[in-house]
């Protein structure tokens, strides 16, 4: 688990924006096993044939989250990794763990959270020793006339109003929407315009 003591709203917001933009462009550590989920992520369940590239991945996956041990959360991560049967899910625990090995000042992983009017969410990483909430995508890429869009819209806006209604230090978190397969200019430029900080992995579109 990293710590910097710099991590602030001051100092951390260009730190964490570029670092993570360099995590989700980083060369994946086994190519193979994730090429191959990339071609099976649409699929509802694996295949006959795919058994070995789902046990080796939920073993790189466990084998990583044991590194942050420490970290909130990580225990239920771990669990629901070892009892997937869909590479598509898998894919989106790879996304959640990358970002949370690389994210500064890791606090926790799937938190739960209750704004005063009794709204819950669940955010995916605390980073940042608890100013950043960050949300993250591992979805194929949409636009703002998708029900896709409709969703995210509705949950960044449920985490920006419980977010506004909690307090670390001087400051309330702030909602970074990370897209680990990359997102649209009228998605991030919309998600910015409702107060979120977008990172993305690849070029958008």
């Amino acid at each position: 688990m990293r710590n910097d003591p710099s991590c602030s709203h001051s100092q951390g917001d260009l730190t964490v924006l570029k670092g993570l933009a360099k995590a989700m462009t980083s060369t994946p550590a086994d190519e193979k096993v994730l090429e191959y989920s990339r071609s099976m992520s649409q699929a509802s369940h694996i295949s006959q044939h795919a058994p070995r590239f789902r046990d080796h991945w939920i073993s790189m996956i466990v084998t990583r989250a044991l590194r942050l041990r420490e970290c909130h959360g990580i225990d239920k991560l771990i669990a629901t990794a070892r009892a997937e049967q869909c590479l598509g899910n898998l894919h989106g625990l790879d996304a959640h763990l990358t970002v949370a090995e690389w994210a500064l000042g890791l606090r926790s992983v799937e938190s739960k959270f209750v704004g005063a009017d009794g709204t819950q969410v669940t955010v995916d990483v605390v980073a940042c020793d608890g100013l950043w909430w960050i949300e993250i995508k591992a979805t194929t890429l949409f636009g703002l006339e998708s029900s896709a869009w409709a969703s995210l819209r509705d949950q960044a806006s449920r985490l920006l109003r419980v977010a506004a209604q909690h307090r670390v230090g001087a400051h309330s978190p702030r909602v970074l929407v990370v897209f680990t397969a990359g997102c649209t200019v009228e998605v991030a430029t919309a998600l910015s315009r409702l107060g979120c900080a977008v990172v993305h992995a690849a070029p958008r579109l």
